[in-house]
């Protein structure tokens, strides 16, 4: 579009647009567009956008239906660009931390040394940081520590809780840094639980149980039985 000198036009309202938007972009909200389509040339190329992509489609419609023949659609609209163009750690706080940005953060944010593989998570909202924390657990070195570094105060009940309930992971220590929560971890193995199995028993007869001097039922009369 920039290279044609096209037209980047921003449907959204003014209060959208001077809070967040693609720099060089024209603002006619959608319910103006057909009373300012003069301040559009018919000449360029146009790319239209909104927030999400309905309003971009609408708009997409009227220019075509007014004359105008070389008209473009963002998909996915602002919200698409915004996150194309953010940092890893900006897409983990708005993704809620799925897995794929997990990974791709825990990459970039990891520092291992000869004893530690540290991940700072400071600025992420939980739960970002258990999120992380879990994600580097998953490739942590056998020989190695985890060291998480979070500012959310809810990461603290988060992780003891975690360790509390994976038995294959041990919180070693619980703290700050400068600051900051620090949570160290190191990955072990679950316990073996031995169980016993039951032998089997022999059930006695019932001339087993009372023994072999024993009056045969039959010989007791129902007094008898009573008193016993």
């Amino acid at each position: 579009i920039k290279n044609n000198k096209g037209i980047l036009l921003d449907v959204r309202t003014k209060g959208e647009h001077e809070a967040r938007k693609i720099e060089g972009s024209l603002n006619i909200p959608l319910n103006e567009l057909r009373n300012r389509l003069n301040e559009i040339s018919k000449e360029s190329p146009i790319a239209v956008y909104c927030e999400v992509g309905y309003r971009s489609y609408l708009a997409t419609r009227i220019l075509m239906q007014h004359g105008f023949n070389e008209v473009y659609e963002l998909t996915g609209g602002f919200k698409l660009y915004e996150m194309a163009n953010s940092k890893t750690e900006d897409l983990v706080a708005a993704c809620g931390g799925s897995a794929p940005i997990m990974e791709e953060f825990v990459k970039q944010k990891a520092i291992e040394s000869k004893e530690f593989v540290q991940v700072d998570c400071s600025g992420l909202a939980c739960p970002g940081p258990l999120n992380a924390m879990i994600k580097a657990l998953e490739t942590l070195p056998e020989n190695k520590k985890l060291k998480i570094y979070a500012t959310d105060p809810g990461f603290k009940s988060s992780v003891e809780a975690y360790a509390k309930l994976n038995e294959a992971v041990h919180l070693l220590s619980l703290g700050k840094e400068e600051g900051k929560l620090v949570a160290t971890l190191e990955k072990g193995k679950i316990p073996m639980i031995e169980v016993e199995v039951p032998t089997t028993v022999k059930k006695k007869s019932r001339k087993e149980t009372r023994g072999s001097n024993a009056h045969p039922l039959s010989d007791i009369s129902a007094e008898e039985l009573y008193e016993r």
